[in-house]
C-alpha cells in the first residue's frame, strides 16, 4: 500500500483510509492485509482528531461532507466486526459528537 491518508487533509484521505480498510477487511489471504487494516484505522483515528472540531462539525462545513465523513468512520469498524474481524485502539466517543 502507498502513503494513503497523507495524501489529503481533508475528507479525501479519509476515503483513501476507508478504501484501504476495506482491502484489508476482504482480502485477508493476503500477508499485508492486517498492517492494511491497522495502518487504516491509525489514519482514521489521526484524521478524528484533526479534521472534527470540539463543536462535532466537519472542518469543512458542509453538511454533505458532514455526512460522508459520518459514514466513512463508522462503516469500516462495523464492516471489520462484522466479518470477524476485531478492531483495537479505534475510538468511537468522537460517534456522539458528529450526531449532535
Amino acid at each position: 500500500m502507498c502513503a494513503y491518508g497523507n495524501t489529503y487533509k481533508d475528507n479525501h484521505g479519509l476515503f483513501e483510509a476507508e478504501g484501504s480498510a476495506a482491502l484489508g477487511i476482504f482480502y485477508t489471504e493476503f500477508v499485508a492485509a492486517p498492517a492494511w487494516r491497522q495502518r487504516s484505522f491509525a489514519v482514521l483515528e489521526r484524521e478524528i482528531q484533526a479534521q472534527i472540531h470540539p463543536d462535532g462539525y466537519h472542518i469543512e462545513g458542509v453538511f454533505g461532507y458532514h455526512t460522508s465523513v459520518l459514514r466513512l468512520l463508522t462503516e469500516p469498524p462495523l464492516v471489520a466486526q462484522d466479518n470477524g474481524i476485531e478492531v483495537r485502539h479505534f475510538s468511537t466517543r468522537w460517534v456522539l459528537q458528529l450526531l449532535s
